[in-house]
């Protein structure tokens, strides 16, 4: 696809393939989710191998998570056992058919010493450094990489332990509806996004009666009728008929949806002393249901994150105000 940049300024060229990248300049390849970052990245790694003759240990691919690194690696190692299989090196057709000399006795070491290939998270790969430069960063030759959850964890029962110091903790938990459980999924969540030098900006609280006007509004928009079934309530139904992946929707309206009618039409039917107490019953539900970007987003999971190109907006802007 044609770059309208690149019009404008030479340094900004679009590539289809990984043969169109110059690999002895730095560069920036800008790319959309779904556009073969894992092919190119791949092709390239081939190229520095094949054409260049480096070595497989001289090639550092970082890359997010574990399981994308784990995906990398093992495309990597297939692409290369594929072309000395196939006997061709189809980055490489500007050096002929058989393409540039020796390549197939490069890719072999390198497929036979794939185990020395340097493929990391962003913290392996930074661990790894320390590790290596121990002496010269002057860290502990034992460091040790640890999921930051585990830490929380062990924090969070720590804190717990000493509440018995504290007899009005439980008290305000009564007071606000809001369960332990909710409570601990709250503080972990924060925990990880908390930044040190962040300055941290204080919400003012709402007043009562605010709270009670925006919950007002969210009676409105899902419109819960008590004696109902799930299926056949109104908003249950205009979701299901949304235009978006079937197994997201699938899982919002089992984890997400039917708790949020059930308490609300249990509000209406004055199982609830209060709107705070009810909405800290939604979110403990849909907490304990395990849906994970209720836990990252609150209600704004239920705005799909990829909508169909004919969805309906109405909904959507609906949503987005339920959400926020």
């Amino acid at each position: 696809m044609k770059d309208s940049r690149s019009e404008s300024n030479p340094a900004i060229r679009s590539v289809s393939s990984p043969a169109d990248i110059d690999t002895g300049f730095h560069a920036v390849i800008e790319a959309s989710a779904g556009t073969g970052k894992t092919y190119t990245i791949s092709g390239l790694v081939m190229r520095l191998v094949g054409e260049e003759g480096v070595g497989i240990n001289q090639v550092l691919v970082v890359t997010f998570t574990e399981k994308a690194t784990g995906e990398l690696r093992q495309r990597i190692h297939d692409d290369m056992a594929k072309a000395l299989e196939a006997g061709r090196f189809q980055w490489a057709e500007r050096f002929g058919a058989n393409g540039p000399a020796g390549w197939k006795t490069r890719f072999r070491q390198a497929v036979e010493n794939f185990q020395e290939a340097r493929i990391f998270t962003i913290h392996g790969f930074c661990q790894r450094t320390l590790l290596e430069y121990a002496m010269e960063s002057d860290s502990a030759f034992d460091l040790e990489l640890v999921d930051d959850r585990e830490v929380f964890e062990r924090c969070m029962n720590r804190l717990k332990r000493r509440w018995s110091l504290h007899p009005d903790i439980r008290e305000k938990f009564q007071e606000s509806g809001y369960s332990a459980h909710a409570w601990d999924q709250t503080i972990k969540s924060l925990a990880g996004r908390y930044h040190p030098d962040f300055t941290l900006l204080e919400p003012e609280p709402l007043s009562e009666q605010a709270v009670r006007e925006h919950f007002k509004r969210v009676i409105e928009i899902v419109r819960p009728e008590p004696g109902v079934g799930i299926e056949a309530q109104p908003f249950y139904t205009m979701y299901q008929g949304l235009k978006f992946n079937k197994r997201s929707r699938g899982a919002v309206l089992e984890k997400v949806i039917t708790p949020l009618i059930e308490c609300l039409c249990g509000y209406l039917k004055d199982d609830y002393t209060s709107p705070v107490s009810c909405i800290s019953e939604i979110q403990e539900q849909c907490v304990q249901a395990g849906y994970k970007r209720f836990n990252d987003l609150g209600f704004l999971c239920l705005v799909p994150a990829k909508w169909n190109k004919n969805a309906d907006q109405s909904a959507q802007s609906i949503l987005r105000e339920l959400g926020e």
